[in-house]
């Protein structure tokens, strides 16, 4: 059996996809990832996975997308793949039509957050094109088999707007998190040192760390005003720590030098790190403030299994992750004020931290595990031979944007 995953970034490819392409290839299928060529092809070859580049812009691009749609089609005519799984909006529509053209046996999609497109903040362009895209993600899913949603909002969303029929569809939450990679006693001590060192935080500092793009609909402006806030309450010593680098193309990426700026004695920006295990071990608190509808946040699993609390912004995706008042709080978007709120009573007690860190790493290892989430992907959404959970419960109302 040959499969292939259709990403539209390199990194991505690696950083969120590598569990399932090794839980496919232990199936003994051969497996390809069709993704853009860049500095993680040798960690994706060296899993034993085919690589295939094909060029796929980020944004709304009418002659590049016509090019990658023509350019998927050929790949996937002349390689004969029995699955072909998309994942995110281009593959989802330009890949579902691309494989059924090529004749592919089962089509298979992911809508791992709704994002921008279905946010009232949405760019003007987005607003503009939002019914063509509505239109053309509808045509998509009618050649598509099944299609994973990683939080009931968004499937809900998808089956109210008409955009998928309710038995196509496969709720799996998240795409997993390596619950034995990403945990306290993994980290070195030394480490953890020098990056509490770096960002200026000594012994007794409350570290409030956010790991995401530095764009504005990620709540990077309330974060920063948070900081300034609560850096300048008297007693506790707190640093708030912005870990990512803005986008390349993106209307929404806040500009590097407001960012060096607003660096102070309680806010710093680190920027893009590859350290994000040993950073989240050195940090008290993490934080996602969010406008977006989001999948379900890697980062904040990533900091659950590291048992830390978690406050976020109440919106889709986010809202999986915490269960209010026992692993953290739920934020109002845009509200600083909401979010000092819930931010003031983790910072002044390292007691309720603790619980709520406990609490934190119990429900990722229960809900979210990389291993729990991939066998029921090959079996749910893949059809393999695997075990099966029982379905959701009703969904919840929403209203068709």
């Amino acid at each position: 059996m040959k499969i292939a995953l259709v990403v539209t970034d390199n990194f991505s490819a690696w950083n969120f996809r590598r569990g399932l392409l090794s839980s496919l290839l232990g199936t003994g299928a051969e497996v390809a990832i069709i993704t853009p060529s860049g500095a993680w092809d040798q960690h994706l070859r060296g899993l034993g996975v085919r690589h295939i580049p094909i060029q796929i812009d980020r944004f709304i691009n009418p002659a590049k997308d016509l090019k990658f749609a023509w350019l998927l089609y050929r790949i996937l005519k002349r390689e004969r793949f029995s699955i072909v799984h998309n994942i995110s909006i281009k593959p989802n529509i330009l890949g579902a039509f691309a494989a059924r053209w090529a004749g592919v046996g089962s089509v298979l999609g992911s809508v791992t957050g709704a994002g921008a497109l279905f946010s009232g903040d949405a760019p003007r362009l987005l607003e503009l094109v939002r019914p063509i895209i509505i239109t053309a993600y509808r045509a998509a899913f009618r050649r598509t088999d099944r299609v994973w949603f990683q939080n009931l909002d968004d499937l809900d969303l998808f089956v109210r707007c008409r955009i998928v029929a309710p038995d196509q569809t496969v709720l799996i939450r998240s795409s997993g998190v390596d619950t034995n990679q990403f945990r306290g006693d993994r980290c070195d001590a030394a480490k953890l040192g020098n990056i509490r060192a770096r960002i200026g935080a000594g012994p007794d500092t409350v570290v409030v760390t956010m790991v995401s793009r530095a764009l504005w609909n990620k709540g990077v402006s309330e974060f920063i005003q948070a900081s300034r806030v609560l850096g300048n309450e008297s007693g506790i010593g707190v640093k708030f720590v912005l870990a990512g680098d803005g986008e390349a193309g993106n209307p929404a990426t806040v500009p590097a030098r407001y960012l060096r700026e607003r660096e102070s004695s309680s806010f710093t920006w680190l920027g893009w790190t590859s350290d994000v295990r040993e950073l989240l071990g050195a940090s008290d608190i993490v934080t996602l403030l969010t406008w977006d509808r989001e999948g379900v946040p890697r980062s904040l699993l990533e900091a659950m299994a590291m048992a830390r609390p978690i406050v976020a912004t109440d919106v889709p995706g986010c809202r999986e992750v915490i269960d209010a008042g026992r692993n953290g709080y739920l934020v109002n978007p845009k509200n600083t004020a909401s979010v000092i709120e819930a931010l003031r009573p983790l910072i002044a007690d390292p007691g309720l931290r603790r619980r709520f860190g406990s609490e934190s790493r119990r429900k990722v290892v229960r809900e979210f595990d990389l291993d729990y989430v991939n066998r029921r992907l090959l079996a749910e959404l893949y059809r393999f031979p695997a075990r099966r959970e029982p379905p959701a419960t009703a969904l919840e109302q929403h209203t068709c944007v």
